[in-house]
């Protein structure tokens, strides 16, 4: 995939955030990462997202309950 100025993937953002690409998934299906987007099998995640990102709370998983 072609990089997209201002976004980057899951595989880019995990070692940011410092979380396993899985958990990155997670927080773009949750919509944890605002204005994630989903292309396919990629997801792209603006970059100011995950720069301002904080994890949530160790063992909080309500977030994937909600849905």
């Amino acid at each position: 995939m072609a990089t997209i100025p201002g976004y980057m993937t899951i595989q880019e953002a995990a070692p940011i955030i410092g979380v396993s690409e899985a958990t990155v998934t997670r927080y773009c299906q949750g919509e944890l990462l605002k204005g994630a987007k989903n292309l396919g099998k990629q997801w792209i995640i603006p970059s100011r997202s995950v720069k301002t990102f904080n994890k949530p709370a160790r063992g909080n998983h309500a977030f994937l309950r909600q849905k």
